[in-house]
């Protein structure tokens, strides 16, 4: 599927410098590709012009945020030796190697686990690649005045970022804009109670499963999940559903 084999998952990256990576302010940074997908598939809005229906998601540490970026604004850097990934529960982890490949390594016994480690641990790429997918699916809703469209993609992207306390902030925020552009009071106060508490659960790990966020259910019931989503949360440490 990738035009080049020289960047895939788990690779350092450069962005290139054009006039809209600059405006975004990612021009010349390096970061870390997460995920890839088929833009005409998954319908994120990507950076550059893709000619193959391609393009991957790089996460930039320095801005806490990532970017699905088409291939040709890609300068590979390093495959990011050392990078481990693994499924809590596993008895292995996949470690990268200097040659880009991974490399099974059995996990230390005496390595931390339970709640400690899981809220150290970084949300999987695969689940903060489909969360950012839902959140730019709804700013840009947002941005054509039709809330209704923006608080569905917000409620995914709430069930998909409920265990972390950046994700579970930025869902909610989206979807107290949203209240405020349908002048819906319910919502508006619901979130805005909403945005310190679940802040809270999510550093706990205290947070109803499945619960789509928005001021028209409770805060604190568990909800089912679409099997879509309860499959990237099962890849993911923190979130994974015991």
């Amino acid at each position: 599927m990738p035009p080049s084999p020289d960047i895939s998952y788990g690779d350092n990256v450069r962005v290139l410098r054009t006039a809209e990576t600059e405006r975004l302010g990612v021009a010349e940074l390096i970061g870390n590709v997460y995920g890839e997908t088929n833009p005409s598939e998954s319908q994120v809005n990507v950076i550059g012009e893709t000619t193959s229906d391609y393009a991957l998601n790089v996460y930039f540490e320095s801005l806490d945020k990532a970017y699905w970026l088409a291939p040709q604004l890609l300068e590979f850097v390093s495959h990011a030796p050392g990078t481990e990934v693994f499924v809590h529960g596993s008895a292995f982890k996949s470690v990268h190697q200097r040659d880009g490949t991974w490399k099974k390594v059995p996990l230390n016994p005496q390595q931390p686990t339970g709640r400690i480690r899981r809220w150290l641990a970084d949300m999987h790429p695969e689940l903060r690649a489909a969360f950012d997918a839902e959140m730019q699916s709804a700013n840009r809703a947002l941005a054509a005045r039709d809330p209704g469209a923006a608080f569905a993609h917000l409620e995914r992207a709430h069930v998909l970022g409920q265990w972390y306390v950046g994700s579970h902030t930025r869902a909610h925020i989206g979807m107290l804009r949203a209240g405020w552009q349908r002048r819906d009071l319910r919502e508006i106060v619901g979130q805005l109670l909403r945005i310190p508490g679940g802040m809270i659960g999510s550093a706990l790990g205290r947070v109803p499963r499945g619960n789509t966020g928005g001021a028209n259910v409770s805060a604190f019931r568990e909800m089912a999940i679409p099997p879509d989503v309860r499959s990237l949360l099962l890849l993911d440490r923190r979130s994974r559903l015991d």
